[in-house]
């Protein structure tokens, strides 16, 4: 199965990065290390960009080669446009395909004093539209940034540049990696309202050295969450301890993404269905309990009535705040007068009503699309 035809075909695929070493006595230790990955069963593992032979080291080739022929994993091999021109990259492709390696991560790549700018390709999606040209049977893959690349204005507008490397000719997303998931689902949100249809791999590497800290946070403008900042200050100064938070972190991170990350969940006795799904690509829940309801913190209710937004209790107003702050809808339920614990996103019926907050009964038309239980309309999308 192909890396594309996995993420139609499952909920959620689980994949391993890999760097090629920079020297070639490394080589086997990195063999090594990948066999061991293999008993984890990864859907693909990806390989970044290293130009090997005369540039010193092991190529992206040498390694993608290892992993599809010798483990029989799927490779996903990286590709920039940094340093390379189209003739530069034609013969990366032509090694590829000569490995049977047939994925492709287009990548601007890191701006440095030893990679010159390509004078072909200013844009990863110029060198998308050049692999889709030189090697139609390629399947091409994007990046994309969840607060946004360094380099554009917002995130809104970065979000949207994503359409051109969609219309272009990628596949499927990965993201750079970050470390509060919250920045992944507005992300996803607005990528879903602004017509991107791709999958969306989330990207996430355990922080296990203080060695890293540093280095890939700057790498990847990464903003830290209080959580993760209180973790590298506790254990920064006891190596051991600091591995072992950093896997703990990660796992946390990866379980919610996978809780929360896919188009349709099951998740504690809460039934969803998306009959209407044209409409809403994605709808998730999670089940929060041992709430105990009542007013919200004073600061709270002042900033949504100064929204427009009519205070309720702390749960209804959790879910508004959340929808200013990060433009994401969200809804809030009582699981008791849930209808078999079924959440059906779907158009109005003719003939149906709500009562909304206010206590006021609202006619529904078939246009107006709801959020029903087994039986009624609970709320309006």
């Amino acid at each position: 199965m192909t890396i594309t035809e996995q993420f139609k075909a499952k909920r959620c695929v689980f994949s391993i990065e890999c760097f090629p070493p920079r020297q070639t006595t490394q080589m086997d230790k990195l063999k090594a290390t990948l066999q061991q990955m293999q008993t984890l069963n990864p859907g693909f593992i990806s390989v970044t960009f290293g130009a090997g032979g005369s540039a010193g080291g092991v190529s992206t080739a040498e390694v993608a080669d290892y992993i599809q022929n010798e483990l029989q994993i799927p490779t996903l091999a990286h590709l920039i446009c940094m340093g390379n021109d189209q003739i530069r990259a034609a013969e990366i492709l032509d090694q590829l395909e000569a490995v049977g390696v047939r994925d492709v991560l287009a990548l601007r790549g890191d701006r440095s004093p030893t990679r010159p700018e390509s004078p072909d390709f200013r844009h990863a999606s110029d060198l998308t539209s050049f692999i889709k040209w030189k090697k139609p049977d390629f399947s091409v893959h994007g990046a994309c940034y969840p607060e946004g690349h360094p380099e554009a204005d917002t995130l809104l507008h970065d979000v949207e540049n994503l359409r051109i490397k969609q219309a272009a000719g990628a596949e499927h997303l990965v993201t750079q990696l970050f470390f509060d998931n919250m920045h992944f689902y507005r992300f996803l949100n607005l990528a879903r309202r602004a017509g991107i249809t791709l999958p969306v791999s989330a990207g996430v590497m355990p922080i296990v050295k203080r060695s890293q800290i540093e280095r890939t946070v700057s790498l990847s403008s990464a903003s830290l969450p209080s959580e993760f900042t209180r973790m590298i200050s506790r254990y920064q100064d006891d190596p051991a301890s600091l591995y072992d938070a950093g896997i703990d972190y990660a796992v946390k991170q990866l379980r919610d993404l996978i809780e929360g990350g896919a188009d349709g969940v099951l998740t504690d006795l809460l039934d969803i269905e998306t009959p209407a799904a044209d409409l809403v690509p994605r709808y998730t829940a999670r089940m929060v309990k041992n709430v105990k309801i009542g007013p919200s913190p004073r600061w709270m209710r002042e900033r949504l009535r100064a929204s427009g937004v009519r205070p309720i209790n702390n749960l209804v107003d959790i879910t508004n705040y959340v929808m200013l702050e990060y433009g994401q809808p969200m809804h809030a339920f009582d699981q008791r007068y849930v209808k078999d614990g079924k959440i059906v996103v779907r158009n109005a019926k003719d003939g149906e009503a709500i009562t909304t907050l206010d206590g006021q009964e609202r006619q529904l038309s078939p246009e107006m699309l709801i959020i029903a239980d087994a039986e009624k309309p609970i709320a309006v999308a």
